[in-house]
């Protein structure tokens, strides 16, 4: 039986990845063959100090590659996180050592989720639900800047 409604759009997400000096790396994310939500080899760069405009189009740019890309495969082990690559650093760990992360999630009917997170020493990036903030387009950008700001590292 063929079905009278179109299958809903998948969520978008992206991870910004903040250095300490504030240079901020975006990173989509695609569903991998097991429907996970899993980073893409892609990355883009931008300063946090870039203008509204600049660090609004860096997202968009990124966030249109979500679901487009395709996911990282971690099983084959020639493949390494994209945040190695920006970074030069061979392992995860060294990679995002002095970083904080927040992520973006775009739903077409619902607009942006905007969630920093909390890094721990053995438990890695963790969510702060409580401090996500909702927002539209229009709003992304102080979002963003408002989450970076609540993003913390407790330990590494």
């Amino acid at each position: 039986m063929k079905s009278l409604f179109r299958k809903s759009i998948n969520p978008k997400f992206l991870s910004i990845y903040i250095r300490y000096d504030g240079h901020l790396f975006l990173i989509p994310s695609s569903f991998n063959k097991e429907n996970w939500i899993v980073e893409t080899d892609y990355f883009n760069e931008v300063a946090i100090e870039d203008n509204n405009n600049d660090l609004l189009n860096a997202v968009l740019d990124t966030l249109s590659k979500c679901n487009v890309l395709e996911a990282i495969n971690f099983k084959d082990k020639s493949q390494i996180s994209p945040i190695c690559k920006a970074t030069g650093y061979k392992t995860y760990s060294m990679a995002v050592k002095g970083f904080r992360l927040i992520s973006v999630k775009w739903e077409d009917k619902k607009g942006f989720t905007i969630t920093p997170t909390k890094k721990k020493k053995g438990e890695g990036f963790k969510h702060i639900e409580e401090k996500s903030i909702e927002c539209n387009e229009e709003d992304l950008i102080e979002a963003i800047r408002t989450s970076i700001e609540l993003a913390i590292i407790e330990s590494e």
